[in-house]
């Protein structure tokens, strides 16, 4: 939320500088004014328009030091067919992977609703993009997978992230569920500056049992960072979780409206 601006913004102002020119950056709306309302209904309890501030956890002793992470490439023909899946079933790349990651988490703890925790854009107001870094907050998305074919829990995942239908974490127990993010790149060359991917960062604690981290090495490929607490997710639980996103994957690519839950 804050590289891709925060670059932009300076390669405009070198390559003025070079052309012997004076900074012209577009001016910025009061980030403070902006975030008054915010601030307000979160303090009236008023989430209707589903963007109140998360609380600070009050608990920190959940925090994990015995951490497994694990790397796993998505080579540049699966990413292609997840594309081409996402477009068959009209909705983003990035859901598509959230559903997939959906079902296999609902699948590794036996249950038909999983709760994630993810990072949400909080700033769709007039130039709002522009403020770096301060519309973004943690939430909690609940994916349902009962009575749903693969299609069907994508489809239902598109209309909730459309309309924002996910709520904040509560102040206890915002660690208590895993945690999926989506760290894209910007590939993009602006005036000589370009982002540098680095894809060897490794948890080594976690507030979450279980953490998910989607990113990019390249253009065409794709990159999963999952990090387990070795506590409560042992070395037979982790080769499981990549059985059944291995799974998922193949369903949504190969077979959509299979059942998530055969035995229904």
């Amino acid at each position: 939320f804050c590289i891709v601006p925060l670059m932009t913004d300076l390669a405009t102002l070198v390559s003025r500088a070079e052309q012997g020119l004076q900074p012209d950056l577009p001016p910025l709306p009061n980030p403070l004014t902006v975030l008054h309302p915010r601030i307000l209904r979160t303090i009236e309890g008023d989430d209707s328009l589903g963007d109140a501030v998360t609380p600070q956890p009050l608990e920190r002793s959940k925090w994990c030091e015995d951490v497994a992470c694990i790397a796993a490439q998505m080579h540049p023909a699966l990413v292609a067919e997840v594309k081409r899946a996402a477009i068959a079933l009209v909705v983003t790349d990035d859901i598509l992977m959230l559903a997939a990651l959906g079902i296999t988490l609902a699948k590794l703890h036996g249950q038909m609703c999983i709760t994630i925790q993810t990072v949400a854009p909080q700033r769709d107001g007039p130039k709002d993009s522009l403020m770096v870094g301060l519309f973004s907050d943690n939430r909690w998305i609940d994916i349902r997978t009962e009575g749903l074919n693969h299609a069907g829990v994508a489809l239902v995942l598109h209309r909730l992230v459309k309309e924002r239908l996910w709520r904040p974490p509560p102040a206890v127990g915002q660690g208590d569920v895993p945690f999926v993010n989506f760290e894209w790149t910007d590939f993009e060359e602006h005036h000589g500056f370009a982002q540098i991917v680095n894809s060897s960062r490794r948890e080594t604690s976690l507030s979450s049992p279980l953490k998910v981290a989607v990113d990019q090495p390249d253009r065409q490929s794709w990159q999963l960072r999952v990090s387990f607490d070795n506590d409560r997710y042992p070395v037979k639980e982790q080769d499981r979780f990549f059985d059944l996103l291995e799974e998922s994957l193949e369903h949504l690519i190969d077979d959509p409206l299979a059942l998530v839950h055969s035995g229904q």
